[in-house]
């Protein structure tokens, strides 16, 4: 299930997307029918993730540089805490973004309101904390949605003991 879709919606939409007719309406036998248990969806989608996690890095490096690839791998990686993860990505991200950026915007944008020996400084300073606050957003929003699923599973375990 994905977003905040309920349980009895997520079913209906199911049928429904899948071209079957026979989708229960509110009020009538209250639930559409599942085509396959929430545990069994469970089983199955770690299956795939369990097949795809080892060849996930090598297909990610056939089409991305290797530092996003890299940033990727430091994002997921749980067992490093946030505030390292957020640290070392901003160092990859400030010497492959914010650097070409604050160059290129000094060389395009002239802010005359500034002294032309101020203008490259700005621009570095406006370029690093624009890839500081993005890396401090999705590696937020990512350790959030890692320990919700962590969460989750554990809610799931304790509820089959």
């Amino acid at each position: 299930m994905s977003g905040n879709t309920e349980p009895d919606d997520y079913h209906r939409q199911y049928v429904e997307r899948a071209g079957a007719r026979s989708a229960a309406e509110p009020g009538e036998c209250g639930r559409g029918p599942a085509l396959i248990g929430e545990d069994h969806e469970s089983r199955l989608i770690e299956k795939v993730i369990s097949t795809v996690t080892p060849v996930a890095e090598k297909s990610f490096r056939a089409f991305l540089p290797d530092c996003y690839v890299d940033c990727l791998k430091i994002a997921l990686t749980e067992t490093i805490p946030i505030e390292e993860r957020r640290s070392q990505i901003t160092t990859i991200l400030q010497r492959e973004i914010a650097q070409p950026l604050a160059i290129h915007l000094n060389e395009n944008c002239d802010a005359r309101f500034i002294p032309e020996r101020l203008e490259a400084k700005m621009f570095k300073v406006i370029a690093e904390k624009l890839v500081e606050e993005m890396v401090e957003w999705c590696v937020g929003e990512i350790d959030d949605r890692l320990q919700q699923s962590l969460n989750k599973s554990r809610e799931q375990a304790q509820s089959q003991e």
